[in-house]
């Protein structure tokens, strides 16, 4: 992390400090986390849920077809072995 970074970083925390101890500013920043932060984090929560069941889902269907074509016969899997048995 750059040194100017480093710099905005810290002074806006020192910034926000601030601010919460002052009445007016800090009923400010309520209304700010109130109205916009918090259900834009609550989007973001229900977004990555829905990612990770989505994940969880794949790989599970993944292993259940692995653990399938593992343990079942090849003429089960494929069809077409069981016509050329009988021919």
């Amino acid at each position: 992390m750059s040194g100017e970074m480093k710099f905005f970083l810290i002074s806006g925390f020192f910034l926000t400090a601030i601010m919460m101890l002052i009445p007016a500013f800090r009923m400010l920043m309520a209304g700010l986390f109130g109205r916009l932060l918090t259900p834009g984090f609550l989007g973001t929560l229900k977004t990555m849920a829905v990612w990770i069941f989505w994940i969880l889902k794949n790989i599970l269907m993944a292993h259940q077809l692995l653990l399938k074509n593992l343990l079942l016969p090849r003429s089960v899997i494929y069809k077409s072995l069981k016509d050329e048995e009988k021919s």
